[in-house]
């Protein structure tokens, strides 16, 4: 019977056949067609194959995963069942899937496909081909497709005027000069960084969560129909302005190395990460009396002062990016300076509990930090360690009780 042929010789690789020997036919050396026609997923990865030949009589094939081999073609024109197909990170140079209509999920990640032919793949929802040197992608049959990642790849054009379901894309490092998302009123998620655009319209996507357009062209950025963004990156542009004033679920916002020269955080109140550093903004010194004057760092968005204690200078930096929370922080430190003697003893005497073998009176207090919540840490300079200069923090509650355990840093 067709059956109970033997195709043990169909299996070239020997490291495949051995698999296919040891996982469905006892341990037995011989293959027939009963024992792998009715196999609906088959998972090969990571076995160093350099062939899948005899994959052809796995006519039941639903899901096939032979990721992070060696194989440099891949034939699946007798698997009319298979809907998910993980063949990334390989050597492969073409990929026929014209047969595999009901293919619906395709990770190509990872390999040298110069072309990816998918007009007869109709179902496709998820397709993931970043890392391979396409030149051209041809969505226009697959418009049920939800998520898509094209990044790493070498093309000049997107597009997906038929994908109108798409709620992930990642289409960065690219050589895009434009990206039309007019018709994605379903995008979540969207990554466009690294590539060449020179304006971004967002108005359609009023569902978007998450933006990264970093390291392109843009100098402007139009958020105001996105109330649902919540994650930003949006650095190295050329943007001389940005009004976030319309996305107030914002948690993260990345904006440095842009031209801006102010902006307005306030509407933020789920701001978690925030970096606008090296852009054109500039805050107000301030002078706090009875401690001394605090000037504003463009490049790490803080506020640094040089002070004196007891005959030595003593730097302090305060975690704050703006002279209204600089203000807001001011009865704080002006409070800690001026008890700083009893903070220094009360550190001292942490750090001789910790380390009664050593002399603490050897140690120098060499700076203060302030965070935006008013924790004041104070910083001891302890020397040379194996792993570097060694510093020891102590920290303090904006009433002054020491809290937390000691931080050691080297640098």
């Amino acid at each position: 019977m067709e059956e109970q042929m033997d195709i043990t010789d169909h299996f070239t690789d020997i490291r495949f056949r051995a698999y296919i020997q040891e996982r469905y036919c006892g341990g037995g050396e011989r293959i027939t067609r009963s024992d792998v026609m009715a196999i609906v997923e088959l998972d090969v990865s990571s076995q160093q194959l350099d062939s899948l030949a005899g994959i052809e009589h796995f006519t039941a094939l639903v899901t096939l995963n032979c990721r992070a081999n060696r194989l440099t073609e891949l034939h699946t024109e007798r698997l009319p069942q298979l809907r998910r197909l993980d063949c990334s990170y390989n050597r492969l140079r073409e990929l026929d899937l014209q047969h595999n209509s009901g293919l619906v999920e395709l990770d190509c990640n990872e390999n040298e496909l110069t072309r990816l032919e998918l007009s007869a793949n109709l179902k496709l929802t998820s397709l993931a081909c970043g890392f391979n040197r396409l030149r051209r992608l041809d969505l226009t049959a697959n418009r049920k497709l939800r998520e898509l990642d094209c990044c790493w790849n070498l093309l000049s054009e997107l597009n997906l005027s038929h994908n109108t379901s798409l709620q992930q894309l990642n289409c960065g490092y690219n050589s895009l000069f434009a990206l039309e998302l007019t018709r994605q009123t379903e995008l979540l998620d969207l990554d466009c960084g690294h590539c060449y655009l020179i304006e971004l319209d967002l108005t359609a996507c009023g569902r978007l969560e998450s933006l990264r357009c970093n390291h392109n062209h843009l100098s402007r950025l139009d958020l105001s129909g996105n109330p649902s963004l919540q994650r930003l990156r949006c650095f190295n542009n050329h943007l001389t302005e940005l009004d976030v004033s319309g996305s107030p679920e914002l948690v993260e916002l990345y904006a440095s190395q842009n031209k801006l020269t102010a902006i307005d955080t306030s509407p933020l109140q789920r701001l978690d990460r925030l970096d606008i550093a090296d852009n054109l903004i500039t805050q107000p010194s301030l002078e706090l009396e009875g401690v001394g004057m605090f000037d504003y760092d463009a490049s790490l968005l803080n506020y640094t002062a040089t002070l004196d204690w007891k005959g030595a200078q003593l730097d302090m930096t305060v975690y704050v990016s703006d002279v209204a929370a600089l203000e807001r922080l001011a009865p704080i430190l002006t409070a800690s300076w001026a008890r700083l003697s009893e903070l220094h003893a009360a550190a001292l005497e942490r750090i001789a509990e910790a380390h009664p073998d050593e002399d603490v009176a050897e140690l120098t207090l060499g700076e203060l930090i302030c965070e935006a919540d008013g924790t004041m840490r104070l910083g001891f300079d302890a020397g040379e360690s194996p792993a570097g200069h060694l510093v020891i923090y102590a920290a303090f509650d904006p009433s002054g009780e020491i809290v937390g355990e000691l931080v050691y840093e080297t640098y």
